[in-house]
């Protein structure tokens, strides 16, 4: 009897490890970054690790940090930064004190940019404004300007990465936004 009883308890453990070992099933994973053979169990948790497999991803390199790219220059920025911050400009858009409506002088003095634009050797229009550094509300009011006149040339087919802006911080504001056409 008592064989009888230790055969039933060592049946029913092995049909147990059968069971779980057939739920298992055998997947590769990552493991701290290394690539792992394991057999998860029915609900995704790990039972076993199998081994480990080091050439399991062969086609990934990782790519160098400057990926050998020779220095870019760009020669738009660079041409901008010879403009001396003095220059009156091709053009000039005026506009009302502490406004920044374009007016109909506005809308006339950036349609002849259209025009210049056509013959400009690099092909890029610059929009310049100065405001008083002391006061917030002038960098606004000048970025407001500069930015009417930019969706202004945009709405005429100009692409918005053929504008380039730039706000000058200074003693004084300017009602002006100077339009230099290259």
């Amino acid at each position: 009897m008592r064989n009888i009883s230790s055969t039933l308890v060592i049946a029913f453990l092995l049909s147990g490890t059968l069971t779980s070992a057939q739920s298992a099933e055998k997947r590769t994973i990552l493991v701290n970054g290394v690539a792992t053979e394991v057999m998860l169990n029915g609900s995704g948790d790990i039972e076993s690790t199998v081994r480990t497999r080091p050439n399991y991803m062969q086609g990934y390199v990782k790519a160098p940090a400057n990926l050998n790219r020779a220095p870019a220059s760009n020669p738009t920025m660079e041409e901008v930064a010879t403009i001396p911050n003095t220059a009156a400009g091709d053009l000039m858009v005026s506009f009302a004190k502490n406004k920044f409506v374009l007016d109909s002088n506005g809308t006339e003095n950036l349609a002849k940019v259209l025009d210049q634009l056509k013959t400009a050797e690099k092909g890029f229009v610059l929009l310049r404004s100065k405001f008083q550094a002391s006061s917030s509300s002038s960098n606004v009011v000048a970025q407001k300007r500069v930015y009417a006149c930019k969706k202004y040339l945009e709405s005429k087919g100009i692409a918005p990465n053929k504008i380039l802006i730039s706000l000058e911080p200074g003693d004084m504001d300017s009602n002006d936004v100077k339009v230099f056409v290259r």
